[in-house]
């Protein structure tokens, strides 16, 4: 194992598995995530990796919710009617999240914050809430309080309080921006996760249909995984944990397959 750096390894390939596939592994979002790639010059796949995890490390600056300077806390600390600039890739991602909730009827919603902090204590524990409660923590919810302006990149909200979380559409949005950034650096086969939960496939393994990922059902334990193959597409999975078991659905690289 060679450290590139803090959070950044790369792992040599175990014997039988893809030739020239090199993975690196960085921690950011509270998760980890993953490149592999396949190419002939491992220091050129590592400068590649290195600098996709510094774009996800400056897009967690921007877009978590838990860092004290980000757009999105300044967002949630924004006063109704003022307007307030953003970055490019904090409006882009606020422009998909209200596109996929104007698809889904209002089903996706990166402003339910407010409702999700109605069933917890302040211990984190579940409780259930007065119907009251979520009545009033409603009026604060709804992609309709803001309003995007294109041209300035600014957002306005028009009531407030609100509370953004983008932890359903955050991680996505990284893998997507360094995937591109991956192609800049004209690598053609590679894969990428977040958590094992929002995944891109950028190209597929040599004489193969496309990078084998396995789904598993949790509520149906005994069925088989379901495997899919990608090449120039993402899938994305929400988690779920079930018991002390702790089960979840997740997507599971099968390199061995590829042997």
């Amino acid at each position: 194992m060679a450290q590139l750096s803090q959070h950044i390894d790369l792992i040599t390939k175990p014997e039988g598995a893809i030739p020239n596939l090199h993975r690196f592994a960085h921690k950011a979002m509270a998760t980890i995530y993953e490149i592999f790639i396949i190419n002939d010059d491992a220091t050129y796949a590592q400068q590649a990796a290195h600098e996709a995890f510094h774009e996800l490390d400056r897009l967690e600056e921007e877009l978590s919710r838990f860092r004290a300077n980000s757009d999105i806390t300044r967002i949630n600390n924004l006063a109704a009617h003022s307007p307030l600039r953003l970055s490019l890739d904090t409006f882009e991602c606020l422009q998909l999240a209200q596109h996929i909730s104007q698809e889904t009827k209002g089903a996706f919603d990166v402003t339910v914050g407010p409702l999700l902090k109605c069933w917890l204590n302040p211990n984190k524990t579940l409780r259930t809430p007065e119907a009251k409660e979520l009545e009033e923590a409603r009026r604060n919810v709804g992609m309709h309080l803001l309003k995007l302006d294109e041209l300035e990149h600014t957002v306005t909200l028009l009531a407030g309080p609100v509370h953004l979380d983008l932890g359903a559409i955050g991680k996505g949005y990284a893998v997507n921006v360094m995937a591109n950034l991956l192609r800049e650096w004209e690598i053609e086969i590679a894969l990428l996760h977040g958590g094992r939960s929002s995944v891109y496939a950028l190209g597929a393994p040599p004489e193969t249909a496309g990078w084998p990922l396995s789904i598993s059902n949790p509520m149906r334990s005994e069925q088989p995984p379901m495997t899919l193959h990608l090449c120039n597409r993402a899938v994305s999975g929400s988690g779920l944990q079930k018991g002390r078991s702790r089960r979840r659905r997740r997507f599971l690289t099968r390199f061995q397959r590829l042997s």
